[in-house]
């Protein structure tokens, strides 16, 4: 469950590409692989109007999800293809990172806890919003929102003895996401997920750098290690260039900050010492448990591939999410299978509902 902010006569990022999101390629494979709410509710009460999106139940996605679930697989193959979803549809996510990618449970049901819920949206529950940018705030916007909601109702032993087959991987986090368009504005990605291209202020963030931060989450999930450290914006485009090598010669007539040493004779090599390293920590790793040596030497060379494809610098070089759903490496061991989830009812609010609440809306998803 998530709670948005929303002014009534405005709008909410991310209700508003959920809404667009709704009505464009259903029948795209990956659509499914996008965490889309089931219900909608709009609470008005003293501490102010709140929209709440009511999801199916998810759980995020860590290193250690990715072991006790599965080999980590399956999570790629619904990340891709959930990227490949939103791209087919002329969007970009713009925040792609480890937060925004959860397994989603359609099997596990709970009851809704409604009352719950109204008890942290008092004000003694909440902490003050404080906008980064929008100094002035309608006056249907809540001065406070819930610290953090957590409406776990004892199903965190339920889902350690779930199976793998009963978890598919979805993207949520919209609130950054556009319609692709070259006078997109550049928005406040992290530094540890940002693509070259921003970090040297080369283009603004397209359907590329979405493959690139997913290059960076896998990275972050398989290894347990972030691939570029937090830093400021000289750090960061230092680190990249280290582990990744150097910038493609087009960019150097049109670079601008940060100011660093762009090309040093080290940079030239820095690519294949480095995927060389992490080729050999995957083997060590054997994630798939493929037991004949011959087949994990293949499955280590295809996972490098994958990777360096996905972390080019050059963005037009970079593969496509098209192209990565359909890598050899999701096919070393037999073609993934596509989870279909199996979303067999839809949430039904309660016939009285407590006043200052409105039910807005619920579907299938």
């Amino acid at each position: 469950m998530s709670v948005h902010v929303a002014r009534l006569t405005g709008h909410n990022p991310e209700i508003t590409a959920l809404e667009w999101l709704s009505t464009r390629g259903l029948d795209h494979s990956g659509s499914k692989h996008i965490l889309k709410p089931v219900a909608r509710m709009q609470v008005d009460g003293p501490n102010g109007c709140h929209d709440i999106l009511i999801r199916p139940l998810s759980w995020a996605v860590t290193e250690q999800a990715a072991r006790n679930f599965g080999d980590g697989i399956h999570i790629a193959h619904g990340a891709a293809l959930g990227l490949a979803y939103l791209h087919s549809v002329g969007a970009v996510h713009g925040d792609i990172n480890k937060d925004v990618l959860v397994l989603c449970f359609p099997e596990l049901r709970c009851p809704f806890p409604l009352e719950q819920l109204l008890a942290c949206l008092t004000p003694t529950h909440c902490t003050p919003i404080c906008p980064r940018k929008d100094t002035e705030r309608d006056a249907s916007v809540p001065a406070y929102i819930p610290a953090a909601l957590s409406f776990e109702h004892g199903m965190r032993g339920a889902l350690d003895r779930l199976p793998r087959s009963d978890f598919i991987c979805a993207i949520t986090g919209f609130h950054q996401t556009h319609v692709i368009s070259p006078d997109t504005p550049v928005h406040d990605t992290r530094a540890t997920y940002m693509p070259p291209e921003v970090v040297f202020q080369i283009s603004t963030i397209g359907e590329k750098g979405d493959i690139w931060a997913l290059g960076c989450t896998l990275f972050e999930i398989f290894f347990g290690e972030r691939l570029i450290d937090r830093g400021i914006e000289t750090n960061t485009a230092s680190n990249i260039l280290a582990k990744l090598g150097p910038l493609p010669d087009s960019w150097q007539t049109s670079l601008g900050s940060p100011n660093v040493n762009h090309q040093p004779d080290h940079f030239h090599h820095s690519s294949d010492n480095f995927w060389s390293q992490m080729r050999e920590r995957y083997l060590n790793m054997d994630l798939k448990k493929l037991g004949d040596p011959l087949l994990m030497e293949r499955d280590a060379s295809l996972f490098i591939d994958m990777m360096r494809s996905m972390l080019r610098i050059d963005p037009s070089k970079r593969i496509s999410s098209q192209d990565l759903v359909e890598h050899d490496w999701f096919k070393l061991d037999g073609e993934p299978q596509d989870r279909e989830p199996k979303f067999n009812s839809t949430y039904v609010p309660p016939t009285t509902m407590p006043l200052g609440v409105t039910f807005m809306f619920a579907s299938a998803s």
